[in-house]
């Protein structure tokens, strides 16, 4: 093995050399996410932004094939350029300190885990090669940890053909959804796993399957950390993304628990739960399950290339137990964004829907399991949607972006969250119904710097999470 990408990575946070080419993996982000949506929604770029972390050669060959019609999409193109280079930076250091945790949902890429952090990153990349090391020192309020020092966020991958194979801490978030993603989203914090995924997603190059366009899939093999329940529980996931058109996207995914402490993890238990087998059986006896699986489907419809109207429409289903090979209890997503210009201005706005009770009624089903009993979470937070299960959440968000790249945003919410009172979702932990406003802005300099701040206003009824008003600050900074 080619030791040298390893040793020159040791020095990092002494050379503030410049970056020379970047490659590799994307971890969520949402401004970045932001633009590269409004660009798609408008027809100017086309790319899957629903597989998160997200390839760089994607994102290369998305802004090789750009097609701006005006001086907007130039800078919103541009602005895609700048971002890219600041967040693969060689070091970064950032930071963010809150009043108190904010109960409203964060939404893609903008969790905060703690009530205060500091970050400092390191990254080589080449084309073949792409590490990041990070230390996080956090404090204050959150969700269970090990230390006060964690890891999240770091990695190392590795190129082989046209696939990346990774090892890390790497938040993952799988679906189209603006708050949160049924399946999987970034609400806990990051899975230590092995990952698989395509580097650019080419269409079949035989004529049998071509037609499915491009695709993607993400495999994944890791352990929770501080499942009480069964100790040592393993979490396996899988996805595939179709773009037969390009006004259609098509997502299946599977993620099951299995393993752990006085579990079987036999080549046989693990066959079994691969698929599916031994889930939702008709006997008296149900300790020899081999895992908890939830699976689903997701779609996205771009009517920007059948209508001219730069808007999309989404939904997520996912389900719990298995018959027929299908989920037979089943929680659902449903949304519309919009992508618009004014002056020079842009304009990213969404209107979102989620119950993660089953077919909007039965609750204590959705991210529980009567072996796994901690359920579908990690740390006592949820591994799929952010309010956990039985929730229902309504929310709208409205972000508008300067050319002098400040973004003033504003975040509307209503949701019921926990009504049976359930001790796996500790994040909230009571049965409440929560009602929120939040105003954010945020601005990048020339140099890289991003300072960004927020105020908000939850009001609970059972006052379990009536904070008030609260504020938080971020910045992050690229060394180059």
């Amino acid at each position: 093995m080619n030791l040298k990408p390893f040793l020159l990575f040791g020095s990092l946070l002494l050379l503030n050399s410049q970056l020379i080419q970047a490659a590799g993996l994307l971890l969520p982000d949402r401004g970045l996410r932001q633009d590269l949506d409004w660009l798609n929604s408008r027809g100017v770029i086309s790319i899957n932004l629903a597989v998160w972390p997200l390839s760089q050669e994607e994102i290369d060959a998305a802004l090789d094939n750009a097609k701006p019609s005006n001086t907007t999409d130039s800078m919103v193109l541009n602005r895609v350029q700048q971002h890219l280079q600041n967040i693969k930076a060689p070091v970064q250091i950032s930071a963010y300190a809150g009043s108190q945790l904010n109960a409203m949902t964060s939404g893609f890429g903008q969790t905060e885990h703690d009530q205060r952090r500091a970050s400092v990153a390191g990254q080589w990349q080449n084309p073949d090669f792409d590490v990041r090391l990070q230390a996080n020192l956090v404090g204050g309020d959150g969700g269970r940890k090990p230390s006060h020092w964690l890891p999240a966020n770091s990695y190392a991958a590795a190129k082989v053909g046209n696939q990346w194979l990774s090892f890390g801490q790497i938040p993952r978030y799988w679906g189209p959804g603006q708050e949160g993603s049924l399946i999987l989203g970034d609400a806990a914090r990051p899975v230590t796993a092995f990952s698989l995924q395509r580097a650019e997603q080419k269409p079949f190059e035989t004529p049998l399957l071509s037609w499915l366009g491009r695709w993607q899939y993400q495999v994944f093999a890791g352990q929770l950390s501080q499942y009480d329940a069964i100790p040592n529980t393993k979490l396996i996931g899988m996805r595939v993304d179709l773009m037969p058109t390009d006004y259609l996207q098509l997502g299946a995914h599977r993620v099951f628990q299995w393993g752990g402490e006085n579990r079987p993890q036999s080549l046989k238990s693990f066959g079994k739960a691969f698929l599916g087998k031994g889930e939702n059986e008709e006997s008296a006896d149900k300790s020899n399950e081999p895992g908890n699986q939830i699976a689903g489907l997701d779609i996205q419809l771009k009517l920007q290339p059948l209508v001219d109207v730069p808007v999309n429409l989404y939904a997520q289903m996912v389900g719990e137990d298995e018959a027929g090979y299908f989920p037979s209890k089943k929680a659902y997503l449903f949304g519309i964004r919009g992508a618009h210009a004014w002056n020079a201005n842009t304009i990213n706005w969404s209107l979102e829907g989620a119950d993660t009770r089953v077919e909007f009624k039965d609750t204590g089903i959705i991210y529980g399991h009567h072996l796994y009993r901690d359920g579908y979470y990690q740390q006592g937070l949820p591994l799929g949607y952010a309010l956990g299960g039985d929730a229902q959440n309504i929310s709208a968000r409205l972000a508008v972006t300067t050319p002098d790249q400040q973004t003033f945003s504003g975040h509307v919410m209503h949701a019921k969250v926990n009504p049976t009172n359930q001790r796996n979702n500790e994040r909230y932990s009571h049965n409440d119904t929560l009602n929120g406003v939040a105003l954010g802005w945020e601005k990048t300099f020339k140099n890289g710097l991003n300072l960004g701040s927020q105020l908000w206003y939850v009001d609970s009824q059972n006052h379990q999470h009536d904070h008030g008003f609260g504020a938080g600050m971020k910045l992050s900074m690229p060394l180059r």
